[in-house]
């Protein structure tokens, strides 16, 4: 099942189509926004997952096969099965599109942005899933999660991003 709304996954191809070095995305539960990405994309998808609980629903759990099997008609498609604060610290690929969507809890959010947008090429875009509410028009009513809501919030006043686009529960900012 997909977690990720049409309308969002309208909006997170548009960033995946202008991605020319690489993309990154935190949280892939059973790839299928990751096989959404790959329609459009035309470079490497590294996809980071450790496999466990979800951090809002527990009940929810992500499966390597599942991903393996979404992934298939994607060669360019690299799954990485562990915590993306242990990738971090060995990470040697560039990439110009990032979208985080693993743990929603502030701190873990807050972590994955500060550490993975130091690697984020100047000008590349990074999005953040259940940053926001869903917006009157959509279909489904979500309110988004605190921790990155938190975070976007923080992030809109930042100097060193910009607010560039947002639908339903994503917010997407550019690197400065």
């Amino acid at each position: 099942m997909r977690y990720t709304l049409d309308r969002e996954v309208l909006l997170l191809q548009k960033y995946a189509e202008k991605a020319i070095r690489g993309i990154v995305e935190i949280g892939v539960l059973d790839g299928d926004t990751t096989a959404e990405l790959a329609k459009v994309a035309k470079v490497m998808i590294y996809g980071i997952d450790p496999i466990v609980p979800d951090s809002m629903s527990p009940d929810i759990i992500g499966n390597e096969k599942n991903i393996t099997d979404n992934m298939r008609f994607y060669p360019q498609f690299l799954f990485i099965k562990d915590y993306s604060y242990n990738v971090i610290k060995t990470f040697q690929y560039q990439f110009d599109f990032l979208l985080i969507d693993g743990s929603h809890i502030y701190e873990d959010v807050k972590q994955d942005f500060d550490e993975w947008t130091t690697l984020l090429t100047p000008h590349g875009y990074v999005a953040l899933h259940d940053s926001a509410p869903t917006e009157p028009e959509s279909p489904k009513w979500f309110g988004g999660w605190p921790g990155p809501a938190q975070l976007a919030n923080e992030i809109m006043c930042s100097s060193k991003f910009l607010h560039v686009d947002r639908v339903d529960t994503v917010n997407v900012f550019k690197k400065l």
